[in-house]
């Protein structure tokens, strides 16, 4: 008497990927080896299915996908054999933070009263320094005095550049700055002088502080000026 013992497989039938993405793995295991993803539409030849999973060729490499996500071709003559390619997934882009950090303290304190002053960053608008309303109690005139913290993410050179308008003509100032990792700047820019109704220049000052003057400048903070909320700025 001879005894026989058969596996369950099927030689070769063509199956049809009935989902967007199929997943072929290198073991036949929801958690094998990712080798690649099938699309939906393709067409393999699967040698045999067990426990869930279809074996094919996959790029000269044995590979499974999960078989209810197949459904089997009806036989046609003279079908040609398709060929899968893989799909490369496209890679996104991840923009680099620069990891060196560095701090600018910014004071702006003008005579005259500014709702919003607009400060730029290497031409582009960055930020505003926006004041409450002051008044003198001697000249009853108004004023405005702001300060805000900016974190700088990066090395490098940076111009900062303001520009107001008095009487309806505008006036322009810029201060170059260079950056480095763990530096802490303070930069004060004032408005004050009217002559011939016109911005005294050399009241129209935008300049970098000495550190002692910077932090006299800081405990002012919540009383002289009005603290603007903390930015972060990358240097590109």
């Amino acid at each position: 008497m001879f005894l026989f013992t058969f596996s369950v497989s099927m030689m070769a039938d063509n199956y049809v990927v009935n989902s967007a993405k199929l997943n072929v793995r290198a073991t036949p295991s929801a958690s094998g080896k990712l080798l690649g993803k099938l699309t939906k539409g393709a067409v393999i030849d699967v040698t045999s299915i067990s426990k869930g999973f279809a074996k094919f060729t996959y790029n000269g490499k044995t590979g499974y996908v999960s078989a209810k996500y197949l459904t089997k071709q009806a036989v046609k003559e003279a079908a040609p054999a398709q060929e899968q390619q893989p799909v490369v997934e496209e890679q996104q882009p991840v923009e680099e933070v620069p990891s060196s950090v560095s701090t600018i303290y910014f004071f702006f304190d003008s005579k005259f009263y500014y709702p919003s002053v607009p400060i730029a960053f290497n031409g582009e608008q960055v930020f505003g320094m926006e004041g409450k309303v002051c008044e003198s109690k001697m000249t009853g005139t108004r004023y405005s005095e702001s300060m805000r913290k900016i974190t700088v993410r990066g090395e490098g050179r940076i111009v900062i550049s303001c520009d107001v308008t008095w009487a309806d003509k505008p006036y322009h100032n810029e201060l170059p700055l260079t950056v480095s990792d763990g530096g802490v700047y303070y930069v004060k820019f004032h408005v004050a002088g009217i002559i011939d109704g016109f911005i005294n220049k050399r009241n129209f000052i935008m300049e970098q502080i000495p550190i002692k003057k910077g932090l006299k400048e800081l405990e002012k903070a919540g009383k002289k000026y009005t603290v603007n909320d903390d930015i972060e700025y990358i240097l590109k």
